[in-house]
C-alpha cells in the first residue's frame, strides 16, 4: 500500500471523528401510569410466619401474564394472575387505554391458592381465545388443581379444567399449547417444580421415576379431553426437574415442534427432539456441550437469521463481583466433578445463548454476544423492538430479597443451630431473620442487536 494512500486514509479517519455528534435518538419506549391506562393490578406479597421465602422457596417467583384479544375486537386484552391478590382481566379500549372487566367476565371467584403462569389459547377451535392458570403453592392439593376458563364468546368465561381433564394437582408454573403429533389439534406441556429437596446424588435413580405432582406431564388431546402421554413419549417427568420455563420450535427444520425445558438447580436442561412419531428424544448431551446451572426462563427464535432455531436460556449471576460473592460465590470445583460422576451435564452459572449449527449442533455463544451476566434473571425475550430485522434481547430481572446473600446464610443457619436443626422459630425470631435479609435494586435488562452480535 502507498504512502499517500495511508495518509488519505488517515485523514478521512481524523475528518471522520470530528463530525458532530448524531441528535440523540428518541426511547423505543415510554412509561405509561397506571392512572391513564386503567391498570391498577399489583401482585403484593405479605411475608407472614407461615407463608415466606424460609419457608417457601419460590415465594418470589411472581405470578403470570397472558395477552390476546378475547373478543376478536382487533385489540389485545391482558389478564393478570396474582399469588396472594385476586386476579384481574383487562379489556382493552383503544389508546392505550384499559377497563377492568374481571367480574362481568365471571373471573372474580376463581378460589382459593398460588396462582402462577397463564396461557391464552382457542382450545375448542371456536374462534375465541380461552385462559388456561397454572397453580402451585404450599396449599392442599385441592387448592393446587390447575384452571381451565372457556371463552362463550359473549365476554363470559366458565371453569372447565376438569371437564378437558386438565385440572392437574401439582406445583405447575405454566403451560405451553401446540399440536406435537400435527392431527390438527392443540396438546400442551405443562411445567412442574418439585416441593421435595433432593441431592445430585438422587439424579439417576430419580430421573425415570414419575411423580404425578412434581413432574412435568405432556397431554395429548384425543377426541376433545387431554390424556397424560408422558411416558409413552419419552418424556422425563421425575422430582428433579424443577422447571423453570419451557419453549417450543422445529429446532430441526423437519415441520415437527421439538420442547426445550430449562430446569433449576442441578439437574439439566431437557431438549426433546420430536420422532414424528408420538415419541421424543432427549438430547441436551449430544446437542449442547455446556448450559445454565440454575436456568430459569428461556425463549427461541432465529436471532442471526440463518434459518436456524437458537435458544437462550437466563442463569443467576451478578454483572460485578461484589454481588456475586455476597450472593452466591464461585462455583465449587468438587461438587462439579460429583455433578458429573452421577450423569449430570458441563453446567456454570451464566446465561447461555445456544447458536443452532444445524444437524441438531449447538454453539454456546453468550459470552461473545455479551449477554452471560444480567443477575438474577427470571425470563427472557426475543423480538425486533427496533424494527431493522434482527431479534433483540430483553431479560425480566432482580428478586425482592437476597435469599442467597451469605452473611444472612450465616445469621440463618445460627438460627437454626439455637432452634435445634429445626424452623421452629418465635414470631420475634421470624421477623428478625426477614428484616435482616438484605435487598438491592437491579435492572432489567435490554440488549440491541448489532448484526449479527447482540
Amino acid at each position: 500500500m502507498s504512502k499517500h494512500l495511508i495518509t488519505a486514509i488517515f485523514v478521512a479517519a481524523l475528518l471522520g471523528s470530528c463530525q458532530p455528534a448524531s441528535e440523540k435518538q428518541s426511547p423505543l419506549f415510554r412509561l405509561l401510569s397506571s392512572k391513564s391506562t386503567g391498570i391498577t393490578f399489583a401482585n403484593h406479597l405479605e411475608e407472614t410466619h407461615e407463608m415466606n421465602v424460609i419457608e417457601y422457596q419460590d415465594f418470589y417467583s411472581g405470578g403470570g401474564v397472558s395477552i390476546g384479544d378475547i373478543d376478536n375486537d382487533g385489540l389485545a386484552d391482558i389478564f393478570f394472575t396474582g399469588n396472594q391478590v385476586p386476579a384481574r382481566l383487562y379489556k382493552n379500549k383503544g389508546e392505550m387505554v384499559f377497563e377492568d372487566i374481571t367480574s362481568r367476565a365471571g373471573l372474580d371467584h376463581m378460589g382459593r391458592g398460588w396462582y402462577t403462569g397463564t396461557t391464552m389459547i382457542d382450545l375448542n377451535n371456536d374462534g375465541f381465545l380461552d385462559i388456561y392458570i397454572s397453580k402451585s403453592g404450599m396449599e392442599a392439593p385441592d387448592d393446587r388443581a390447575n384452571l381451565l376458563y372457556i371463552n362463550d364468546g359473549t365476554g363470559r368465561f366458565t371453569e372447565q379444567a376438569r371437564a378437558f381433564g386438565l385440572n392437574h394437582k401439582g406445583f405447575a408454573v405454566n403451560a405451553a399449547f401446540f399440536d406435537y403429533d400435527r392431527d390438527g389439534d392443540l396438546d400442551m406441556y405443562l411445567v412442574n417444580q418439585g416441593p421435595v429437596k433432593i441431592t445430585s446424588g438422587d439424579a439417576t435413580a430419580l430421573r425415570h421415576t414419575p411423580h404425578h405432582e412434581a413432574g412435568d406431564v405432556l397431554y395429548e388431546q384425543i377426541e376433545g379431553k387431554f390424556v397424560d402421554v408422558s411416558a409413552k413419549a419419552g418424556l422425563h417427568s421425575s422430582v428433579i426437574g424443577f422447571a423453570h420455563g419451557v419453549s417450543v420450535g422445529d429446532i430441526n427444520n423437519d415441520g415437527w415442534d421439538d420442547i426445550f425445558v430449562s430446569n433449576d438447580f442441578f439437574e439439566y436442561d431437557y431438549l426433546y427432539l420430536n420422532n414424528q412419531n408420538k415419541t421424543f428424544t432427549e438430547s441436551i448431551k449430544k446437542s449442547m456441550p455446556h448450559i445454565s446451572y440454575y436456568s430459569m426462563g428461556n425463549d427461541m427464535a432465529d436471532y442471526n437469521n440463518d434459518g436456524l432455531t437458537d435458544i437462550v436460556v437466563v442463569d443467576m449471576i451478578a454483572e460485578g463481583n461484589r454481588r456475586l460473592y455476597a450472593n452466591l460465590g464461585g462455583m465449587n470445583a468438587n461438587k462439579f466433578q460429583n455433578h458429573l460422576s452421577n450423569g449430570l451435564h458441563y453446567q456454570y452459572m451464566f446465561n447461555m445463548l445456544h447458536l443452532n449449527y444445524g444437524k441438531d449442533n449447538f454453539g454456546e455463544v453468550g459470552t461473545m454476544a455479551g449477554i452471560s451476566r444480567t443477575d438474577w434473571s427470571w425470563a427472557p425475550l426475543f423480538a425486533d423492538f427496533d424494527n431493522d430485522g434482527w431479534k433483540d434481547l430483553y431479560v425480566t430481572n432482580g428478586i425482592r430479597k437476597d435469599i442467597r446473600n451469605m452473611d444472612w446464610g450465616d445469621m440463618y443457619r445460627q438460627y437454626l443451630q439455637m432452634s435445634g436443626g429445626k424452623n421452629i422459630f418465635s414470631d420475634a425470631q421470624w421477623n428478625m431473620l426477614l428484616k435482616a435479609m438484605p435487598s438491592e435494586p437491579v435492572v432489567n435488562y435490554m440488549f440491541e442487536q448489532g448484526r449479527p452480535h447482540l
